[in-house]
């Protein structure tokens, strides 16, 4: 078994990043070595982060189970991500309006 870093929202960020761009990203991690791991890669890669959230509950994950001829199911945990724009939370977009306010393009993503 091998662990990565990634998700969604995460890894598109990231290649925008390395494409030029000029990078910010909105989510919420856990309080835990898969979130701090997240919060160092983004600011090595020089994502704007001031917009992610600590939450209460664990950093979300994905196990890929391949079979033998390739196919692939996914288990998705959201974790901490699930909680985004929940009505009893301080985090999600209500809170990073400002970011917006300047940006000239907005990808979002959401996995199911």
């Amino acid at each position: 078994m091998a662990e990565f870093h990634g998700g969604k929202g995460s890894n598109q960020a990231v290649a925008a990043a390395r494409a030029g761009g000029r990078v910010a990203l909105i989510a919420a991690i856990g309080d835990d070595a898969a979130g701090k791991a997240a919060r160092a890669l983004w600011a090595a890669e020089g994502i704007e982060a001031g917009a992610v959230q600590t939450a209460g509950a664990p950093t979300g994950a994905a196990t890929i189970l391949l079979d033998a001829a390739g196919e692939n199911q996914i288990i998705i945990i959201p974790g901490a991500n699930a909680g985004l724009n929940h009505p009893r939370r301080q985090c999600g977009v209500e809170p990073a309006a400002w970011l917006f306010a300047a940006c000239g393009c907005c990808r979002c993503s959401r996995a199911a």
